[in-house]
């Protein structure tokens, strides 16, 4: 957490996913009533909060906001700021990890509708003006200071990063890594580091045609603005046996768009295979196309197709939905149609889209 205005000095990044869950992600009753008990306490608050923060005291509400944000689930942080239609902002943070920033969002989807004095983020987002610093490991990090080489990978409608501080390798690695992450969510949000960075690397030199961070930021924005989330792009994959793998991927699309999205549901349909290399011939894709496209009517918007991949006879249908029986009653549905598939469906809880990040 921290004070209104104030850039907080600690964060972390959990790049990794939890252990498999089941496939059923839906919101356990447990989840929802703390989800509940939060928001029927803040509305209860909420007003004297707001004069807390008016009267310059919102230094005497962190242990309590803590408990209760705590009481959602352990690894969440929060802060307060300045809204943009109303006077203050209250925003979770997931610190990176998937599982919690679905958690994140259910708990936005309950929240009261914005009022003059509150509103609310499901991740911190990005500092109205330029971020200023942190103090860290014994050292203020003026970050005016920072230079950013900056990389479009338009395949992926991605912007990979290369980030230069004179003072950052004067910290341990993990102390960089808040610096840098404190950094780069106040100047594109938290959902914005995600939306549009690949990969973000720390050097020890100055990138060549590197960037303070206006200059930074606009830049990013005018990627952010000429992106489409569509980018279909076919890869020849190579592995073990005798044909192809191919792989068609929207590398475009961005899983914190679609976060309860958080199933995996693959899809796999076994066709006569008579060529040497495991493909198709030309009539049977054609009609694998045509049962992919009737899958895609029936879903509509209830689940987003991020691939298909094809080897060996096989073709499977790679889609993100929410866990609801729904999703899977239609899915099911639309297999009886095409017996001659022998569709088989599988499903696994997949918060942070690993399966299709891997790509």
């Amino acid at each position: 957490m921290s004070d209104e205005g104030e850039v907080p000095g600690e964060d972390g990044r959990d790049s990794g996913v939890s252990a498999e869950h089941s496939q059923n992600s839906v919101a356990s009753p447990a989840e929802l009533d703390a989800i509940e008990a939060f928001w029927a306490w803040w509305r209860a608050r909420s007003d004297e909060f707001a004069e807390t923060v008016n009267d310059g005291r919102s230094g005497e509400l962190g242990a309590l906001v803590s408990m209760y944000v705590d009481s959602l689930g352990a690894g969440l942080s929060w802060e307060m700021g300045p809204g943009k239609a109303s006077q203050h902002h209250l925003a979770l943070s997931s610190a990176g990890n998937p599982e919690l920033r679905v958690l994140t969002e259910r708990w936005l989807s309950r929240a009261p509708k914005p009022d003059e004095h509150w509103e609310y983020y499901a991740a911190k987002q990005r500092s109205p003006g330029l971020p200023i610093g942190v103090g860290i490991g014994g050292l203020r990090i003026s970050f005016d200071e920072m230079r950013l080489g900056l990389t479009e990978d338009q395949t992926r409608q991605r912007v990979d990063l290369k980030a230069f501080h004179p003072q950052l390798f004067e910290l341990d690695e993990k102390s960089r890594g808040i610096a840098l992450y404190v950094f780069l969510d106040h100047l594109l949000g938290e959902d914005g580091v995600e939306r549009w960075l690949g990969l973000v690397e720390m050097v020890e030199e100055e990138p060549g045609e590197a960037l303070d961070p206006a200059a930074a930021r606009e830049a990013l924005d005018g990627f952010a603005a000429s992106a489409t989330s569509e980018k279909w792009s076919i890869l020849e994959v190579k592995f073990e046996g005798p044909g192809r793998h191919l792989l068609t991927a929207n590398l475009g699309l961005k899983r914190v768009d679609h976060l309860l999205f958080d199933v995996h549901y693959s899809i796999a349909l076994t066709y006569p295979c008579r060529r040497p290399d495991g493909m198709p011939d030309k009539h049977v894709n054609e009609e694998l196309w045509e049962a992919d496209d009737a899958l895609a009517k029936l879903l509509g918007p209830y689940a987003v197709k991020v691939a298909h991949e094809t080897k060996q006879g096989v073709r499977t249908i790679h889609l993100h939905a929410p866990a609801s029986g729904a999703v899977l009653s239609r899915i099911e549905e639309w297999a009886e149609a095409y017996p001659q598939w022998s569709p088989e469906v599988s499903a696994n809880h997949d918060p942070g889209w690993k399966w299709f990040l891997s790509w």
